[in-house]
């Protein structure tokens, strides 16, 4: 995997979010793919990740924008990689929303897509000792 396959399947995150397009948004989803939200919702499955998508781009964070940048991307096997993302969502009318996106893309005839799909929220907390 180069860095610019990367960056494609990034970039078509962001751009699909910023249009609130879920079917372009799910489109690299596998069909058994895993999802879990910000809020430690979990989902499984292609039309399940892409329901979800259009929900939320219908509602709580309609007419947002979120950009993605890559922190680090280890690739596992030829056709497994795994890629760490910095987010930021920009809601109206509301606090920036930062995340780290834990993708795990596979590559199949070609075509990387992906299998996993994990968002946090960063928050403030005290620290652990």
């Amino acid at each position: 995997m180069s860095d610019d396959e990367v960056q494609t399947v990034v970039s078509e995150l962001a751009s699909a979010w910023n249009r609130g397009d879920a079917v372009a948004f799910a489109k690299r989803f596998r069909p058994a793919g895993t999802f879990t939200n910000i809020n430690g919702a979990t989902f499984e499955g292609h039309a399940a990740f892409e329901q979800r998508h259009r929900e939320i781009f219908a509602g709580s964070v309609k007419g947002s924008s979120v950009t993605l940048s890559i922190r680090r991307c280890q690739l596992v096997r030829p056709d497994v990689a795994v890629v760490d993302v910095d987010g930021s969502l920009k809601v109206p009318a509301a606090p920036l929303i930062d995340t780290k996106l834990l993708l795990v893309l596979t590559k199949e005839r070609g075509e990387w897509s992906i299998v996993a799909f994990h968002n946090t929220a960063v928050q403030s907390a005290p620290i652990v000792r």
